[in-house]
């Protein structure tokens, strides 16, 4: 799904919500996934499933904790810096996700993906 994603925490602490207020956040495609038995919470470009470039770290152990006005509230633990490092700093984080379509518009897809298909 299409939607805005904002991290709520920074390392671990909760940001002010007149920060979060003026964060742009990231704009990409979501996908819930299993790993291991535990889900996975995954923002990456539109058409950019494959590539590996997520946007932000993946959310492990995701859980969606509630909604609020026009946004869905997920709590998971994100790994930060290189994400193969089993050992590297894990935090407590947040997203806040306001899905705006099931698919991203034309104009946010890359050109091979847009252009993949035919036409």
């Amino acid at each position: 799904m299409y939607s805005n994603v904002k991290q709520v925490r920074r390392r671990g602490v909760r940001k002010s919500e007149r920060d979060l207020a003026n964060e742009p956040g990231v704009f990409g495609e979501i996908t819930l996934f299993r790993v291991g038995g535990y889900p996975v919470l995954q923002v990456h470009a539109p058409g950019g499933f494959a590539d590996g470039k997520d946007l932000y770290p993946c959310l492990h152990e995701a859980v969606c904790t509630g909604m609020r006005d026009c946004f869905l509230v997920w709590r998971g633990w994100q790994r930060e810096g290189n994400q193969e490092d089993k050992n590297g700093p894990t935090y407590l984080q947040e997203w806040r996700v306001e899905i705006i379509s099931m698919r991203a518009p034309q104009e946010a897809m890359p050109f091979s993906a847009a252009t993949a298909g035919g036409g």
